[in-house]
């Protein structure tokens, strides 16, 4: 008279967008044991995507269960806490599993110019979808003439053109020094 359970209750993974992953659950406890799969509470069906498949396999002479959850080409919208939910008639238990999937972040949204004055130009954005990461820095690249813009600032006339490192946690910057 086992009850199901887990020995383990908790693991997380990072990965990059793109890669494939896998999330094992192994469930102990007298047979029959039921496992359900939730993503972030929510009911998980599997068949929803051919991304997503399921294996399970149930151990020979020991009392177990394990379920694979295979994840293909991850996208942003597999981030999300992943749970087995082992039952049988003498216990319940689950297992968590965090997954973060990480790509670059989208650009700021919603640029706009708020102030001008005949010096400085007060710029603002909203912060974009940060890819799971910490946005360290933005970078900000003016020029001041009418030339066109250089590929690399090495080629381009002295003051012509100016890069500017903004921290990641700012959203807005004031552009100083203008001439009218």
């Amino acid at each position: 008279m086992i009850g199901a359970h887990f020995k383990s209750k908790f693991g997380s993974q990072t990965v990059s967008k793109g890669q494939d992953v896998w999330i094992e659950c192994l469930s102990y406890g007298e047979r029959p044991i039921a496992v359900a799969l939730t993503r972030d509470g929510q009911p998980f069906d599997a068949g929803v995507e051919n991304r997503y498949q399921v294996i399970r396999n149930e151990t020979s002479g020991v009392d177990a269960v394990w379920l694979r959850i295979h994840i293909l080409d991850t996208t942003r919208r597999d981030s999300a806490l992943y749970t087995c939910i082992a039952s049988n008639k003498y216990g319940r238990d689950e297992f968590n599993h965090q997954l973060i999937v990480q790509e670059a972040p989208d650009i700021p949204e919603n640029v706009m110019v708020n102030e001008i004055t005949s010096r400085t130009a007060l710029l603002s954005w909203l912060e974009p979808y940060a890819g799971n990461a910490i946005i360290i820095k933005y970078r900000l690249e003016m020029k001041q003439s009418l030339n066109g813009w250089q590929s690399s600032p090495q080629s381009s006339p002295p003051g012509d053109n100016t890069v500017e490192s903004i921290p990641g946690t700012d959203t807005s910057y004031t552009i100083r020094g203008l001439k009218p």
